[in-house]
């Protein structure tokens, strides 16, 4: 008997997907993402009047995220002043024109390099933690706990760990930029011959009130968006130890990406 050579539609083969599709599956990805992350961020901020009640809580992440960054972020900021300093003074002292390394070093820092190095050292060290940690707790369900005790997550996880990150990158910024601009004047003295009054003064003539704000407007900002992303990958991890490291991985490359456009955008309001 003849075998019947045909075959019904469920049984065939599915068609292999082509590059469009997944390309547009990674696009609805991604505004699936964003979505949770600016619902995350809504509900954080609508939870501001409870901040009192998360004060302890606060301020114990304050130390273990941001005093606890300190070191790291100080060295990290004298050597990065160090190197600003001696490979802009090695190409103005060929030009006769040393002396305005101080007022580089002072514009860089303040508007640019204090406020995006702290934010990506605080990105990969204290944003990876807090995915990891809330992912952990979801994966083990323990988020699902707390929201069967009637217990708000995000209240709960979120909101102390943004105000902190707020304000500590605000800070850290602050002293970075100081112990940047400390790193340039003493390469400027030892090896390029500046003498530390005369890059203090280019320094303070050229530096403008607007170039400090700016770069602690773009800290504080960056501090909101790495402490939203990496808390919403951490609330929406799933598939068990695998899942933290993905979530972990896509937080710090999403903040990171994210920076480096809302610093464009920052950029383009104060100096535009």
């Amino acid at each position: 008997m003849a075998a019947n050579n045909n075959t019904h539609p469920e049984t065939e083969a599915a068609p292999s997907e082509g590059p469009l599709a997944g390309v547009g599956r990674g696009l609805v990805t991604a505004c699936q993402t964003a979505g949770e992350t600016l619902g995350v961020l809504g509900r954080t901020i609508a939870s501001l009047p409870h901040l009192p009640f998360r004060g302890r809580e606060t301020l114990n992440q304050m130390y273990y995220y941001g005093v606890s960054s300190l070191g790291v972020t100080s060295l990290f900021a004298l050597f990065s002043g160090m190197i600003i300093a001696f490979n802009t003074g090695v190409v103005l002292r060929d030009l006769g024109m040393q002396q305005s390394i101080g007022s580089i070093s002072a514009v860089a820092f303040c508007r640019e390099w204090g406020p995006v190095m702290t934010a990506v050292i605080l990105t990969a060290r204290v944003g990876s933690s807090m995915t990891a940690e809330i992912g952990t707790m979801k994966v083990s369900e323990e988020i699902d706990a707390l929201e069967v005790m009637g217990i708000d997550p995000v209240q709960y996880l979120v909101l102390p760990r943004m105000v902190t990150l707020a304000l500590m990158t605000t800070v850290l910024t602050m002293i970075a930029d100081l112990v940047g601009i400390f790193g340039s004047g003493l390469v400027g003295q030892l090896q390029i011959g500046v003498d530390y009054r005369v890059f203090y003064d280019d320094a303070v003539s050229y530096l403008k009130f607007k170039d400090v704000i700016s770069g602690l407007v773009k800290a504080f900002i960056f501090g909101i968006m790495i402490a939203t992303v990496c808390c919403t990958q951490g609330l929406v991890t799933k598939g068990g130890a695998r899942g933290v490291g993905k979530s972990t991985m896509y937080a710090v490359v999403s903040s990171l990406l994210f920076m480096i456009v809302l610093d464009y955008i920052i950029a383009k309001i104060f100096f535009g």
